[in-house]
């Protein structure tokens, strides 16, 4: 799968959960990094998409993608979580565009 189909696959999960609140940050930051890499196809929980796109923290490399999800998703290596999770999510919509789904 190239960097833009997961960046859509990634993104329309975002778009179809619903968000309450994470109890393990890490936990969503190694789900989101295996499922990125193929190690697993279990799908985010809206509780995980939730704190992902919170995950900013730019200061020490708190919230920073690890080299090879940032390689994967053909992102900056100092990008965050979040900024992944914004690709994704215009990735997705991009797609709706396409299939004239979203106005």
């Amino acid at each position: 799968m190239n960097a833009d189909d997961l960046k859509m696959y990634l993104g329309s999960m975002i778009r179809a959960n619903e968000f309450p609140e994470v109890e393990d940050g890490d936990a969503a930051k190694e789900h989101y990094d295996d499922l990125v890499a193929g190690r697993t196809l279990k799908e985010l929980t809206g509780a995980e998409i939730k704190y992902l796109q919170s995950a900013t923290r730019r200061l020490h490399g708190a919230d920073r993608l690890t080299a090879e999800t940032a390689r994967l998703l053909e992102l900056d290596t100092k990008a965050t979580y979040a900024d992944a999770m914004f690709h994704c999510r215009v990735a997705a919509n991009k797609d709706l565009v396409v299939a004239g789904t979203l106005d």
